[in-house]
């Protein structure tokens, strides 16, 4: 119901982004979807995450490409915040087979992590407490 968007060119404009298209605003509220302005100090991403970047563009972008982040490194920011909703994200990723353990123990080794994250211990727990509850699942 949500997405992060943030301008490279034009890191000003989350504000702007915020207003025309975020929560409870004319966009919101006629398409049921919101956006969060973001930027790169948003997030706690691993190192190279620019890298992995890959592009969407089809024709229900109306000619735009739009960059997104990879799932890992995605992931890893969602395990760094460590917010309920972040949570349930992650849980859904492994339950769509979407992670790869080692990949993500990787990425975490390689993010520098800010003082308002979770630590990196609990990070790596919460990694492998929700690896181990959905490798038992249908």
């Amino acid at each position: 119901m949500e997405a992060d968007i943030y301008a490279p060119g034009a890191p000003h404009l989350s504000d702007y982004i915020d207003g025309a298209l975020g929560p409870d605003t004319a966009f919101d509220t006629t398409h049921g979807i919101h956006a969060d302005g973001v930027s790169p100090s948003t997030a706690s991403l691993p190192a190279g995450w620019r890298t992995r970047l890959f592009p969407i563009r089809n024709p229900n972008t109306n000619g735009a490409t739009g960059w997104c982040i990879e799932v890992h490194d995605i992931a890893i920011a969602k395990y760094a915040a460590g917010r309920d909703k972040d949570l349930r994200y992650t849980g859904d990723l492994w339950r769509y087979g979407m992670l790869e353990p080692d990949a993500l123990r990787q990425r975490l080794r390689n993010t520098e992590l800010k003082p308002t994250d979770k630590p990196r211990t609990w990070i790596a727990d919460t990694i492998a407490r929700q690896q181990r509850v959905t490798s038992v699942r249908p």
